[in-house]
């Protein structure tokens, strides 16, 4: 859910310290307070103890940190009135959102950039984020109602975005990203991992199947609309997530107080 996050730091551990390199990255830790009786033993532990550092190294080199420059989502919204059933955004009436969040009683359409769980099962009555059934064609809802805008704090690079699926989902994205609500470009249309033209049916997706779109090609702007264009239900989808995320395949958070 969303909220603060708060860290908590280990006292300072007492002991001889050691220190090793690796990837470019140089560690400085202390060594087992506990020392074997028998040189030959200690030894052995001090190799097996360097041998964790170094993978711990490995770990952290192939997963850069976030930059604190990286750009924020401060607000989310969907055209008024665009879901027509039980979601998020329409049991609320709230179809648009600024970060932080001021109330965490009404967020409504920001649930669409909620940050992930380790584990969640996913609940049609109580998750979706939007859900709507006026379409233009089968399997085209109305692309006036059927959209999403996310605003960021600074220029954001946009290759894809992540869906988590209901059964009944969407098949079709296109998206466009800019400076400006009125002159923001195309980056193209990006097709669920399930193929790019799915026959019109029932219950295509698992539930909360995590689908990624990726765009014919990347772009950066601090406006990104997504436009849903089509669905494997001929006359309906639902939602409970979409998540821009950059080239490295990382989402963007929203804006937070702290």
């Amino acid at each position: 859910m969303f909220g603060s996050v708060r860290h908590s730091r280990a006292g300072p551990v007492r002991g001889p310290s050691a220190s090793t390199s690796i990837a470019g990255i140089s560690l400085r830790c202390h060594e087992p307070l506990l020392r074997a009786t028998s040189g030959e033993k200690h030894h052995e532990e001090t190799f097996v103890y360097r041998i964790f550092l170094v993978g711990v190294a490995l770990l952290v080199a192939s997963h850069p940190a976030v930059s604190a420059d990286t750009p924020s989502i401060v607000s989310v919204s969907a055209p008024p009135d665009s879901s027509d059933l039980y979601a998020w955004a329409f049991d609320t009436g709230i179809y648009s959102i600024t970060f932080p969040i001021k109330d965490p009683e009404h967020i409504g359409i920001g649930y669409i950039v909620e940050p992930e769980p380790f584990h969640r099962t996913w609940s049609p009555m109580t998750d979706f984020v939007m859900h709507d059934h006026m379409y233009v064609a089968p399997g085209v809802p109305d692309p006036r109602r059927a959209n999403i805008t996310y605003r960021f704090d600074a220029p954001a690079k946009i290759s894809e975005v992540l869906i988590v699926q209901h059964t009944n989902g969407i098949a079709q994205v296109e998206g466009f990203i800019g400076y400006d609500e009125k002159q923001l470009k195309s980056i193209g249309f990006a097709n669920s991992t399930l193929g790019a033209n799915l026959p019109l049916g029932e219950n295509t997706f698992t539930e909360g199947y995590r689908d990624v779109f990726r765009f014919d090609r990347a772009g950066e702007g601090k406006v990104f609309l997504v436009v849903i264009t089509k669905t494997p239900l001929p006359n309906g989808y639902a939602v409970y997530r979409v998540y821009p995320r950059n080239g490295d395949h990382r989402p963007y958070d929203v804006l937070r107080s702290d």
